[in-house]
Parts: structure tokens; C-alpha cells; sequence
């Protein structure tokens, strides 16, 4: 079991934040942005901020891959991403931009943002709100800017 888990209630939280590295597990969690995020948002009671990572074997693109949506889930609940309020993708390398889009894909979620924003017959936005940092991001937002 990994040290320093932080496993919340979800009856008891107001937002729930679903914290993406768009790679890896080992890879993610030698970044210091995912460690700083993952205690900062947790700090506040009433949000539940749960890292999700890209499955180890994978098949680009999302809709060759056979394997079901299930493989990605939270570490901490074992939640699908389209079950969070916010996603937050931290994006330290171009190379991870295909990543983002197969991550998004294989949830169901709607890559373009105005597609996501289609409200159900409750008047509710379906998915997640989806959010984009780090270092990438920062430097040139431009190419990601019709998915954040």
C-alpha cells in the first residue's frame, strides 16, 4: 500500500477532484507539481481530490483499444473520471498531449470542450469541467485550447 493515501468520504466532500498525469504511474509521481496538488486540494475538507494515471498498455487511439473504460479509475476510490466535478490534467511533456486526448476518449468524454459544455434534460452539464496545467500548458496554451 502507498504511504501518505489520502482515502475521503464522498458523502461528506462538496467538489470532487479527479488530478490527471497524462502517463505512467512511476512517471507521475516523481513530479512534485502531482505531490503539491494531490496535499493542497486535499487539505480542504470539503474537497476529495483523487489522482488517476494512463493504464501501463495501451493502444492509440482510444477506440482501438480494446480494453474497457474501467482501466481508468482513481487510485484512491477506484472512481471513473467522468464521476468527478473537475479533472485536472498537470502536463509536463508535449509528449503526453496524445495521452490527454486517449485518457478523455476512453472515458466517453467529449474531446472538444464546447461539446462537453451540452447540458442533459435537467438542465446539468454531463461531464466533468476540464482543466489544464503545468508547464506546457503555461508556456503555450494554444495547442491545447479547444480541450481546456
Amino acid at each position: 500500500m502507498e504511504e501518505n493515501i489520502i482515502i475521503k468520504d464522498w458523502a461528506n466532500i462538496n467538489i470532487s477532484f479527479g488530478l490527471i498525469y497524462p502517463n505512467i504511474y512511476e512517471i507521475g509521481m516523481s513530479s512534485y507539481a502531482i505531490r503539491l496538488l494531490y496535499s493542497i486540494l486535499n487539505s480542504n475538507r470539503d474537497v476529495a481530490c483523487e489522482r488517476i494515471f494512463l493504464p501501463m498498455k495501451i493502444r492509440y487511439p482510444a477506440s482501438k483499444d480494446l480494453s474497457s473504460k474501467d482501466i481508468i479509475r482513481s487510485i484512491e476510490n477506484k472512481m471513473l473520471p467522468e464521476h468527478f466535478d473537475i479533472l485536472g490534467f498537470s502536463v509536463q511533456y508535449e509528449n503526453d498531449f496524445k495521452n490527454i486526448l486517449w485518457i478523455l476518449d476512453k472515458a466517453g468524454i467529449p474531446l472538444i470542450h464546447d461539446e462537453r459544455k451540452k447540458k442533459n434534460m435537467n438542465g446539468e452539464p454531463d461531464y466533468p469541467i476540464i482543466i489544464g496545467g503545468g508547464a506546457v500548458i503555461t508556456s503555450n496554451p494554444l495547442p491545447l485550447s479547444n480541450y481546456f
